[in-house]
């Protein structure tokens, strides 16, 4: 309820107004049944619970010299979470389009299979993919609350938020995600 009513609901139409080219009609209205429905998408997502880094995407790795190897830094906002959230976040928001379609099926199903390798029992692909596709309108926070409080000054941190919004836009519209919205 918070994130909702303090973090996304603030942020939303000052997003919208500020990028108003990267939505379309239709995810305009996406973005808002999210605000409205919040807490029942997070209802939605099966109980199964991680340890989470919660802000898992490439500006947050270090990759060792000469390999893929990499570092995970920006552990603050780490805690216990649901399962497919870091996943979720990764895919929707680093991956560029062309390969995030070629693969996020494999990551998924890859994830669990780490999961369950490592002991973790009654969480199946199925589940995974159900909660991966609801959690791509969940991960909207992210882009919504950066658009939506950004200086546009800020060319970086334009790049950042476009990039950010139209990737998660872009999973929603592949994977017809808002069917989970009423």
């Amino acid at each position: 309820v918070k994130l909702r009513d303090f973090v996304y609901g603030p942020a939303l139409e000052p997003a919208i107004d500020k990028f108003e080219g990267h939505f379309t009609p239709r995810q305009k209205e996406i973005c808002r049944k999210v605000g409205e429905q919040y807490v029942e998408l997070i209802e939605r997502v099966s109980p199964s619970y991680t340890f989470l880094h919660g802000d898992y995407r490439q500006d947050n790795f270090i990759y060792l010299r000469g390999g893929d190897e990499a570092v995970t830094m920006d552990w603050q906002i780490s805690g216990k979470g649901r399962a497919a959230f870091d996943v979720t976040y990764f895919v929707c928001q680093s991956l560029q389009s062309d390969l995030r379609r070629r693969i996020e099926k494999d990551l998924v199903r890859k994830y669990v299979e780490r999961l369950n390798d490592s002991g973790v029992s009654g969480y199946d692909f199925e589940t995974a993919w159900n909660d991966y596709r609801v959690l791509t309108l969940f991960c909207l926070i992210y882009p919504i609350t950066v658009c939506g409080s950004l200086d546009l000054a800020n060319e970086r941190g334009r790049a950042l938020a476009e990039c950010m919004l139209d990737r998660n836009l872009g999973v929603i519209d592949d994977l017809g995600c808002d069917e989970f919205l009423g």
